[in-house]
């Protein structure tokens, strides 16, 4: 009895990070890897634990909802060491298949306006210009560009049916019908999205307006213009040609998302001039910019879900244009219709063509922008490969000689609002080369070197999604992990209240697995490894749980919290820079009750690096050669560092 008294008990926390992680999978890789003793007994073990997460001022539920807790035990006469997983990853679980990635595909391009709302708040406050600015865009995208995306999918599948695509009336009846089903039997959740009310709210203005038109048709067919006529572009106007009432929802959908796309290119505009003055300003002045202007990276996320919404769209247009069928163009577009059926396609042409005009320029502007990554990421790698050939351990890197070295780990160039200026200008200087080349070399050569990059877009994307399902699933979990930690809600109980539910659930299942495993193990030591954003979650839980007076207990003299081990942290680089003192590395009573806290990151992690003061011992920064982000479980250095405080 007195041997068992001498045992030690250590609990060992572990979180995981963003992907598609399965529960166990993340514990079992850990331990496998520091437990060699072959005579310890091994105990394994899944909890359900109540998710006891309460959203504030909610009437509490009759139900409760339970998440696993994978449980792994050695032990040996020594000691005792227990393995607890917290595992989160199915509040953020991506959708599979054809279908679904195409859906998480969308969700996560309008989602990444959680992103921009955040950063603003963070930079400029709630109530400032550039927070109204950002917010506009982010309702122009939710509120209008996607209801009427989605409604335009609607009518075109309709009117596939050639009885269904002569009455108009039929058709709002059919996607009213849709709308009040998907309302019944769709999956409510305890509160409502704010964005996704953004969206229903667009969606049921624009159907009750398109039930207005075809009303309109069908009682008044006579009503109805032979032609929509828009913008003149040198000596021709681009007209809309109607065939009556078949045509009258299309039209109408087609000519709101040029005029509400329009403006929103104009909002993104002024972003980019708001970037572009930001920076002559700081270049005239020589001043450095101030602390919020060199935070933002609000302008560039929304340039990036503009071009992403933009050519995901165009692609849709240039599908569905042509199944609504041939269109009458009038009599002086003779000439451009002759060279459509010749397969090119010129700037003076119907507004049903200006899909299939637009979209190649808006591949050649993505391919552009991704090849200036590529090239980013090429320099930064060759500057890496130097730095890895001084590493042959975890290295301090306060001891190292040349502490500037570091500076390439860091991963800010590629949010900064320089290079929001560049992606919003590439479609603009792409647009002015080819008409540039038009006169030089011909629009026929032009055309044709156009119209090449469409088919070598579509087959590298029937590539991806054909044979690289599942990593481009994963790389979309990886950023529903991010948006998920990021979203912001209105309280049901207090609308002027905004809180973040998701993350306040994933700290809340830390905070549980936490209190329920140091009460069933005894334990007299406690360890937290975490990865990625598992790191920023194990920091700002057990920030809570120092702040509640009824977890006093779990922080007594007899318990010691040994270490906190972060790895791969975007904690200080990222979402402390870009979001704010929240994420700020914490100290005082944080500090005296886990006085040791190492942070270790590879060389070419592309999310996390140092953490903190890299000069500072507390928290200590090791790092350790070029494998990633995701191969600390496995790198032997890393675990080295693990293994001595367990």
């Amino acid at each position: 009895m007195a041997e068992n008294d001498e045992k030690t008990n250590t609990l060992v926390l572990c979180v995981h990070g963003i992907g598609e992680q399965k529960a166990g999978d993340t514990i079992d890789t850990l331990a496998a890897a520091l437990e060699k003793n072959e005579a310890a007994r091994v105990e394994s073990e899944c909890r359900w634990l109540v998710d006891e997460y309460k959203i504030p001022g909610s009437v509490e539920s009759r139900f409760q909802d339970h998440f696993q807790c994978h449980i792994r035990a050695f032990d040996t006469n020594e000691q005792r060491t227990t393995y607890a997983e917290v595992f989160w990853a199915d509040l953020s679980r991506p959708r599979h298949g054809m279908v679904g990635v195409l859906y998480e595909l969308i969700l996560t391009v309008l989602g990444m306006g959680n992103i921009v709302r955040e950063n603003v708040y963070a930079a400029y406050g709630k109530g400032s210009a550039s927070a109204s600015l950002a917010g506009l865009f982010i309702g122009l995208m939710h509120a209008c560009i996607a209801p009427l995306n989605l409604l335009l999918l609607a009518v075109v599948l309709l009117q596939l049916n050639e009885k269904v695509r002569t009455e108009p009336l039929l058709v709002m009846g059919l996607i009213w019908l849709g709308l009040i089903v998907s309302w019944l039997f769709g999956k409510k959740g305890p509160f409502d999205s704010h964005l996704f009310n953004q969206f229903k709210a667009g969606l049921v203005i624009f159907a009750m307006a398109l039930s207005l038109i075809a009303l309109v048709a069908t009682i008044c067919p006579l009503a109805i213009p032979e032609a929509i006529t828009g913008p003149q572009i040198g000596d021709r106007t681009l007209s809309l040609p109607l065939d009556g009432k078949q045509d009258v929802l299309s039209a109408s959908l087609i000519a709101a998302l040029l005029m509400l796309s329009a403006l929103t290119a104009l909002v993104v505009g002024i972003l980019m001039l708001h970037a572009l003055t930001r920076t002559i300003r700081a270049k005239l002045t020589g001043r450095p910019a101030r602390k919020a202007e060199s935070v933002v990276m609000f302008e560039t996320v929304c340039t990036i879900m503009a071009l992403l919404w933009a050519t995901l769209s165009m692609a849709f247009w240039s599908i569905a244009v042509p199944a609504l069928g041939d269109r009458p163009h009038t009599e002086d577009d003779t000439n451009i219709q002759a060279e459509i059926e010749t397969g090119y396609i010129g700037i003076n042409t119907s507004l049903f063509e200006i899909p299939l005009m637009v979209f190649p320029y808006l591949v050649v502007a993505l391919l552009l922008v991704i090849l200036s990554l590529v090239v980013i990421y090429l320099f930064r790698n060759s500057r890496l490969n130097e730095l890895n050939g001084t590493l042959d351990q975890a290295t301090d890197i306060r001891e190292t000689e040349d502490q500037e070295c570091f500076r390439a780990t860091r991963n800010r160039l590629l949010l900064n609002g320089r290079l929001s200026i560049i992606i919003c200008a590439m479609p603009v200087i792409i647009v002015g080369l080819l008409g540039l080349l038009y006169g030089v070399l011909g629009r026929t050569l032009v055309d044709e070197w156009l119209f090449i990059s469409v088919p070598i877009f579509v087959g590298v994307c029937g590539y991806v999604f054909s044979a690289q399902r599942s990593g481009l699933s994963m790389a979309l979990g990886v950023g529903k992990d991010v948006i998920t930690y990021l979203k912001r809600e209105r309280l049901p109980s207090n609308r002027n209240i905004w809180f973040h539910p998701q993350r306040e659930r994933i700290h809340q299942r830390f905070k549980t697995v936490a209190r329920t495993m140091i009460e069933s193990t005894k334990a007299d030591k406690v360890v937290v490894v975490s990865h990625s954003l598992g790191t920023l979650v194990a920091v700002q839980s057990i920030k809570e749980l120092l702040s509640e007076s009824e977890n006093h207990q779990y922080f007594r003299s007899d318990l010691e919290w040994s270490a906190l081990i972060t790895m791969g942290s975007p904690l200080t680089h990222l979402f402390e820079h870009y979001f704010g003192s929240t994420f700020a590395v914490p100290n005082g009573l944080f500090k005296e009750k886990i006085p040791t806290w190492k942070n270790i990151f590879c060389i070419d992690d592309f999310v996390g690096t140092t953490v903190g003061n890299p000069k500072g011992d507390w928290p200590l920064n090791y790092a350790v050669k070029k494998s990633g982000h995701t191969e600390y479980w496995k790198d032997r250095h890393t675990l080295d560092l693990i293994r001595h405080h367990i």
